[in-house]
């Protein structure tokens, strides 16, 4: 039987563009002309769905699927569920109608089991559990009843920045997002520590908090305020970019002149010119971990709560971190 996958090699479209098509996701984005294709490929390759299919439901809070972080984690986890017998949907849910969508959702009992992820909280938990349907917490999140899986923010960020001490720096800027959000406040942990192991002091000023877009602007105020630096942690792949290109507009170079390195593995790292340095978790690991135990949660709904911290971390070396300059820039 042709899969979904085949067919968007077929077409030379993505996963989720097919997945979005055949499961007849609402609201999706899709032009009628790529649904009309896809549509069109599917009867000529003789793709057919189970008549009764066991179904996954990917639930995003409070997040846009444009931002790879997501689609790309749904597209390893269609893989892997199609593999096993499943169909996996998907849903967006929003403030301020979130809660009573997620259980109106629920109530319908469609899904088997649930990936849900995004900007959680306790009232998303609490909805999941009323529903008894079998459910992964994917994201920074402390419960102790929820089963979830989390990345370790703040050893990401201590080898992150030990990677640039190593390089030789020691003016190492955070550049950060919403500090009361948990995983940003356990990144900052995670950077303090690093400095602190290696005699580094720790300077405020460092640390600049910034919005998804607001890399470029970043730049601009370091170089306004006169804060020296030669090298950065961007808690974001669209915020270091966003970087890169401020620094351009002041004739500065990466890694030349300021090292970057980000967090994350999204299709800007290989998209950008150039390549930018990361630290991930390795995405295809993660999305087996969240499937192995929501198979577990399936077979077994008395299996007690579990959080499993990933330990998955790869470095990609890329091109915007290198080794300190001879003389250190003024920004």
């Amino acid at each position: 039987m042709v899969t979904k996958k085949e067919i968007a090699e077929y077409l030379g479209i993505s996963r989720t563009a097919v997945s979005f098509v055949l499961n007849n996701v609402q609201n999706n984005k899709i032009s009628d002309e790529t649904r009309e294709r896809v549509l069109k490929a599917a009867k000529e390759l003789g793709y057919k769905s189970n008549e009764a299919p066991k179904n996954i439901c990917y639930i995003l809070c409070n997040r846009e699927l444009k931002d790879s972080r997501y689609s790309l984690l749904m597209e390893d986890l269609e893989d892997i569920v199609s593999g096993i017998g499943y169909n996996l949907m998907f849903m967006s849910i929003k403030s301020p109608s979130l809660i009573g969508k997620l259980e109106n959702f629920l109530e319908r009992n469609e899904a088997d089991g649930l990936v849900v992820t995004g900007l959680l909280d306790d009232t998303i938990v609490n909805a999941l559990e009323r529903s008894g349907i079998p459910y992964v917490l994917y994201g920074v999140i402390e419960n102790e009843k929820a089963n979830i899986v989390t990345p370790d923010s703040e050893r990401i960020a201590k080898d992150a920045v030990q990677y640039l001490i190593d390089k030789g720096h020691s003016k190492i800027a955070l550049f950060s997002g919403r500090l009361d959000l948990l995983i940003h406040r356990q990144l900052l942990e995670g950077y303090k520590k690093a400095l602190e192991e290696n005699g580094l002091p720790f300077d405020k000023l460092l640390v600049q908090v910034v919005n998804q877009d607001g890399g470029y602007e970043m730049a601009g105020r370091m170089k306004l305020l006169d804060i020296e630096y030669t090298a950065a942690f961007c808690v974001e792949n669209v915020v270091q970019f966003g970087v890169l290109q401020g620094l351009r507009e002041y004739g500065l170079e990466a890694p030349k002149d300021i090292s970057l390195l980000g967090y994350g593995f999204t299709e800007l790292v290989k998209l950008s010119k150039p390549h930018l340095s990361s630290i991930y978790f390795d995405r295809g690991e993660v999305a087996k971990l969240i499937v192995n135990r929501l198979q577990q949660l399936i077979a077994d709904r008395n299996t007690p709560p579990q959080k499993i911290v990933l330990d998955c971390i790869r470095f990609y070396p890329g091109d915007t971190a290198g080794a300190v300059p001879n003389t250190e820039v003024q920004t």
